[in-house]
């Protein structure tokens, strides 16, 4: 569901990353609808791609500061059906998108002179629910990286499709243990594989180098507290952030990230800056400048089935983190975390997080994330691959 350019981070993208640094990976956009190329038609990521979905071509292309063997893909566009209700005319209408991406992967398959390969839907339950090309995959995969239970816009027919999905893939991912255990059936067992960080890239944030031009704040020596990542008011506890920012004026709280920043009063207060989305590559040059990364996230369903992207992109950048107890997964960081198990607690760990900074723990904290660095995902994937095709072939580009 994440395209190769959003805005935000992807986990499946860096894990497509990764892997084409060995094999062939071909990076399919999530299908542009008609209703996406009409209404926002004037968008950079549209603009990019506007002729050729036009002209109803399917594109290949390889992308600067890429592994050479990633290729990301564009399909044709697609109908826009996620508003209908389940029923025959939803079905009829999810053939015919099928139809159209069943067509485009054949002729990928035949200009890409592909033999052999792996498929994998990551969290988007609602294209490829038949697959028929020639050659089928040796192994059809797919994963689940969130509560689909939970976003209404996409449970509306994700429910239903993503089982549909677990119930067609040879092998089944999820993002957290408790995703795993809502989605695990005797019939359809369901393997966890965590997210993780590009370690590499994050750990530029612990050397010294330049604060990024738009950086909101002076050189003031004031803390910085920040955050980085979806800025969804599912997932963020704007009553505890507010209350966290009102008990620390000496401090300032920065904000990167997409969506609307939901609390309004609290974005017009003086020690919050808000800086919207930035490029992945760029985040180690702003959290260099902070001193403090947290996660105030909600304690609900949604997150307690998150594994959080960002937890160890923080800690390879070697900064203290304070975090909400919102799942099973984040309380495996409790060595190198402070979890607050109530939004009383939250603000009151930011000085103490401040006050216990040092060298032994930035050592600490970076040690955990190398040992959940993108690297290792990939060779559990591919350990997993293995498995199931049985080691009667190889897998290779």
């Amino acid at each position: 569901m994440s395209r190769w350019d959003g805005e935000v981070s992807s986990a499946i993208l860096s894990l497509a990353r990764e892997l084409a640094l060995k094999h062939r990976v071909y990076y399919w956009d999530h299908p542009f609808s008609y209703k996406d190329l009409l209404s926002n038609w004037n968008h950079p990521g549209l603009q990019t791609r506007r002729e050729s979905l036009m002209q109803g071509k399917l594109t290949v292309k390889k992308i600067p500061g890429m592994p050479d063997g990633f290729r990301a893909v564009t399909p044709p566009l697609t109908l826009p059906i996620n508003w209908m209700k389940p029923g025959k005319v939803y079905e009829r209408a999810s053939r015919w998108n099928d139809h159209i991406l069943n067509k485009a992967l054949q002729e990928l398959i035949r200009r890409e002179n592909i033999e052999r390969y792996i498929f994998l839907n990551s969290f988007d339950p609602f294209f490829f629910r038949k697959l028929n090309p020639e050659p089928m995959p040796m192994l059809r995969i797919y994963q689940s990286r969130d509560d689909i239970s939970q976003e209404a816009y996409i449970a509306r027919h994700g429910i239903y499709l993503e089982r549909e999905q677990l119930q067609a893939a040879g092998l089944r991912l999820a993002t957290s243990r408790l995703l795993r255990e809502k989605l695990n059936r005797p019939e359809t067992p369901v393997v966890t594989l965590p997210n993780a960080a590009d370690t590499g890239l994050f750990s530029r944030a612990l050397k010294p180098g330049p604060i990024p031009e738009d950086w909101p704040l002076p050189k003031t020596g004031r803390p910085v507290i920040g955050y980085i990542g979806s800025l969804s008011s599912l997932r963020m506890d704007y009553p505890m952030l507010s209350q966290t920012v009102a008990l620390h004026p000496d401090k300032d709280f920065v904000f990167i990230g997409s969506g609307r920043f939901e609390d309004r009063q609290l974005a017009a207060s003086p020690n919050v800056k808000l800086l919207g989305p930035r490029p992945l590559l760029s985040l180690p040059d702003y959290l260099r400048a902070m001193d403090v990364a947290i996660i105030p996230f909600l304690c609900n369903t949604l997150t307690s089935s998150i594994y959080p992207l960002k937890i160890n992109e923080y800690l390879a950048a070697g900064k203290p983190v304070v975090s909400t107890a919102f799942s099973g997964d984040i309380r495996d960081f409790e060595e190198v975390v402070y979890l607050a198990e109530s939004p009383v607690e939250f603000p009151e760990l930011l000085n103490r997080a401040l006050a216990e900074d040092n060298e032994t723990r930035r050592f600490q904290r970076t040690a955990v994330a190398r040992e959940n660095s993108w690297s290792k995902r990939a060779q559990a994937f591919e350990e997993l691959v293995g498995h199931c095709l049985q080691n009667t072939v190889p897998w290779q580009a």
